[in-house]
């Protein structure tokens, strides 16, 4: 049965409490990457990290919960300090693939203002021009990987081939002798 938010955050608490912050991080970094976005559990990773002196980051899951508590708004503000310079392609540019695979109106309503005060229309493609839709494709640094294995594979190859070509050709020449 799945986890409730509550669940997945009263979890993390109590890791946390045990003086396992990492534990705690990685139960509430692994339900956001899974695509649980609830506000409970951006909050909660965001007063973690916040906890943890990771300001400016626990400001960014602070500001996607729609939290406006007057404890998070300096972790929120140095996060939109640092990020917005550029507008709102730059935030968005920032937030978690999880999150920008997201319609617009699934957003916290706060969430969404702030972006549309930063000129993000919600009708605006999320991501910035050039990433891929779906984060599925392949980066180039392992593209080019790829294909230097199968040239290396290739220029093996051939060398074998000659080498058997040249093994043959020698055994006929010695052989007429």
């Amino acid at each position: 049965m799945p986890r409730t938010a509550e669940d997945i955050v009263a979890r993390a608490v109590a890791e946390q409490r045990k003086g396992r912050a990492w534990r705690a991080k990685e139960i509430l970094r692994g339900a956001i990457a899974g695509g649980r976005l609830e506000p409970p559990i951006l909050e909660a990773y965001g007063r973690l990290l916040d906890a943890l002196g990771d300001r400016v980051e626990a400001g960014k899951y602070l500001f996607l919960s729609g939290a406006r508590a007057v404890e998070h708004a300096e972790a929120i503000g140095l996060f939109m300090q640092r990020h917005s310079k550029g507008g709102g392609k730059q935030l968005l540019s920032q937030l978690p693939a999880v999150v920008r695979r997201l319609d617009f109106t699934e957003l916290p309503i706060a969430v969404q203002q702030e972006l549309r005060a930063l000129g993000v229309s919600p009708n605006q493609p999320w991501k910035p021009s050039g990433a891929r839709s779906n984060g599925a494709g392949l980066s180039g640094r392992v593209v080019l990987a790829l294909v230097l294995v199968v040239l290396l594979f290739v220029l093996v190859a051939l060398a074998l081939g000659f080498w058997t070509m040249g093994s043959w050709v020698w055994t006929l020449i010695r052989g007429q002798h």
